[in-house]
């Protein structure tokens, strides 16, 4: 006979898996699954991150004006380029590269507090750069004073002052 009875109080011959093994277990396989859904959906929709990344930090300059205003700074004037900027976004195709270089001045402009005169202005520039045309609604006088973005001119420029 190889059938054996489990008799009470004597240790069997299968080992259960504790419940905290099994809890921990199943919480790892699960960040596993949801990291990796989201590096997939970071590679198949690039455009959806830079744009929500632009968007946040238009946002933030808006918000930031709106409870602490600058001096020298007309607020409405940054609003509507701001405002308009947002619609822009919208729009179905981007171009990435210009999104990608108004990021990455805007986030060295929107981490320099207190905010300046100066550095409010260089965001609307690099937000005209990013899509000209809003220069007339941001109250520029001539396209030639707004540089085109095909390198990263506008980080430059904005970035080393």
């Amino acid at each position: 006979m190889t059938d054996q009875v489990n008799v009470p109080g004597q240790p069997s011959g299968k080992k259960k898996m504790s419940k905290g093994c099994l809890v921990a277990i199943i919480i790892v396989g699960s960040i596993i699954v949801l990291g990796s859904i989201g590096i997939g959906y970071v590679c198949m929709n690039p455009d959806t991150i830079v744009t929500a990344g632009a968007r946040y930090m238009v946002v933030e300059m808006k918000n930031e004006l709106a409870n602490n205003p600058v001096e020298g700074v007309d607020g409405d004037r940054f609003n509507k380029v701001a405002d308009a900027f947002n619609v822009k976004m919208d729009e179905p195709e981007q171009d990435l590269e210009k999104l990608g270089l108004f990021a990455q001045a805007a986030g060295g402009i929107v981490q320099d507090q207190p905010y300046t005169a100066e550095r409010v202005e260089d965001f609307v520039i690099a937000m005209v750069a990013c899509y000209p045309d809003l220069e007339e609604l941001a109250g520029f006088p001539c396209a030639s004073d707004i540089e085109e973005v095909t390198d990263s001119t506008i980080v430059d420029s904005v970035m080393t002052e």
